[in-house]
C-alpha cells in the first residue's frame, strides 16, 4: 500500500509520494504527516486562506469478520490554517474520531456509525471578514467567524441488497 499526501496549494491540488512534498513531522503505519508551514516556502508560494498547514486523513482501520460483521475506526486531523490574505489571523484546526460498524446477513445489512466520537467542539467553516450585524459598531467587527461543527452524532440504518 503506497502512502500519498494530498495538499492543496491555492487552486492546485497536488497528490504525490510523501518524499516529494516537504519535511516529515510524523509517521505511523500507513500514515505520514507533512509540514507545509508557509515559512518553509518562498513568499510567492504562501498558502491561500483556509488551506491547511497540516492535514491527516488516512484510510480507516477496518476489521472484517467472516460472518458478515465489519467495523472501522477513522481519525481526521486538520491543522491550523491561515484565515486571511495576509497571514495575520489563524483558523483553528481540529481532530475528530469516527467509528462505524456493519453487519450483513444474506441480502440484509444493518449499520451504526458514530461521528465525532469524543464529542470535540470544533469549527467546520472558518472565514476572516468584518461583520456588520445589528447591535455591532458601525465600522463592523473584524474577526474569524465560524460555523460550529457537529457534536457527537449517531447514525443507523438498514439496507436491502438486490
Amino acid at each position: 500500500m503506497g502512502v500519498e499526501v494530498h495538499v492543496q496549494r491555492g487552486r492546485d491540488h497536488v497528490a504525490a509520494p510523501v518524499p516529494d512534498l516537504g519535511e516529515r513531522v510524523g509517521q505511523g503505519p500507513g500514515v505520514v504527516v507533512v509540514d507545509q508551514h508557509p515559512h518553509a516556502r518562498p513568499p510567492s508560494r504562501r498558502p491561500a486562506p483556509s488551506t491547511p498547514l497540516h492535514h491527516l486523513r488516512p484510510q480507516p482501520l477496518t476489521a472484517r469478520l467472516p460472518w458478515g460483521l465489519s467495523t472501522s475506526a477513522e481519525i481526521r486531523y486538520l491543522g491550523d490554517r491561515v484565515a486571511d490574505d495576509f497571514g495575520f489571523h489563524t483558523a483553528r484546526g481540529s481532530t475528530l474520531f469516527n467509528w462505524n460498524a456493519r453487519c450483513r446477513y444474506k441480502a440484509l445489512e444493518a449499520f451504526l456509525s458514530i461521528e465525532n466520537l469524543a464529542d470535540t467542539k470544533w469549527r467546520e467553516a472558518q472565514f476572516f471578514f468584518t461583520s456588520r450585524l445589528p447591535g455591532e459598531p458601525a465600522g463592523g467587527v473584524p474577526d474569524v467567524h465560524f460555523t460550529p461543527g457537529n457534536p457527537r452524532t449517531f447514525l443507523g440504518g438498514i439496507g436491502l441488497h438486490f
